[in-house]
C-alpha cells in the first residue's frame, strides 16, 4: 500500500493573519492581527499552521544563512590570506582548524563492544 501525503489544510482568514504576522512572539502577532492571545497561543501548536509559517520564512531565512559550502570557501580563503594581507598566523590556524572540523579531520572512532543490558523502571502513582 501507498502512502500518500495529505492535502494542506486551508487555512482560515484569521488563520492566515496569523501566519503572516507572526515573528517569533505569539503575543507580538495575535496583537497585529488583532486575536485574542489564547486563540493564537492553541493555533501555533496545530501542525498545518506551523507548516504554514515555515513555509513563509523559508525563502528569507535561506539568503541569510550560509551554505556549508560558502563557510568552506571562507575558510580556505582565510587560512591561504586571501580576505586580508593583515590576517595573523592565528587567524589561519583557526581557519584551518575549522575546515578540517567540518571535513572530520580530526574525529575521534569509539567501539563499543559488549553485551547491553537494559533497565526498565516503572512508576505507579495512583490508587492502590
Amino acid at each position: 500500500m501507498v502512502k500518500t501525503k495529505k492535502k494542506a489544510k486551508p487555512l482560515t482568514i484569521k488563520q492566515q493573519a496569523f501566519v503572516d504576522c507572526y515573528t517569533g512572539s505569539v503575543k507580538e502577532a495575535a496583537k497585529i492581527a488583532g486575536l485574542s492571545f489564547a486563540y493564537c497561543r492553541r493555533m501555533v501548536t496545530y501542525g498545518h499552521i506551523q507548516d504554514a509559517i515555515r513555509n513563509r520564512q523559508a525563502p528569507n531565512r535561506a539568503k541569510h544563512i550560509a551554505t556549508r559550502a560558502e563557510r568552506q570557501e571562507f575558510w580556505t580563503k582565510i587560512m591561504n590570506g586571501k580576505v586580508s594581507k593583515t590576517l595573523s598566523n592565528n587567524d589561519k590556524m583557526r581557519a584551518s582548524e575549522l575546515l578540517g572540523k567540518s571535513e572530520l579531520d580530526f574525529g575521534e572512532r569509539k567501539v563499543v563492544e559488549g553485551e547491553v543490558k537494559h533497565t526498565v523502571v516503572m512508576f505507579h502513582r495512583g490508587k492502590k
